[in-house]
């Protein structure tokens, strides 16, 4: 989910995360996680890598900046009807 986060940027991933550390307080392996991490495909698939601390930092920025409304639109805006796309929320 980590690796995945990093090349799609999707808030589910940012949730899926979330849930696995902080619910089932599950932990990475951290040789798997370099390796994932040393090997991503980001950017039409050119080929990228993050070292963990810059998986950490990266993700940090990207959760500071969420708001109430990115998370609304970006996860529920296809599911509602045309109207409520077009409201002010």
């Amino acid at each position: 989910k980590i690796a995945a986060w990093c090349e799609r940027r999707l808030i589910r991933d940012i949730y899926d995360i979330y849930f696995i550390f902080s619910i089932l307080q599950e932990k990475p392996n951290l040789d798997v996680l370099k390796k994932r991490l040393s090997n991503l495909s980001i950017n039409k698939g050119k080929k990228s890598s993050f070292t963990i601390q810059q998986f950490s930092e990266e993700i940090t920025k990207f959760v500071h900046k969420l708001t109430q409304k990115d998370i609304f639109f970006k996860r529920l805006k296809n599911k509602l009807p045309k109207s409520a796309n077009n409201s002010s929320f």
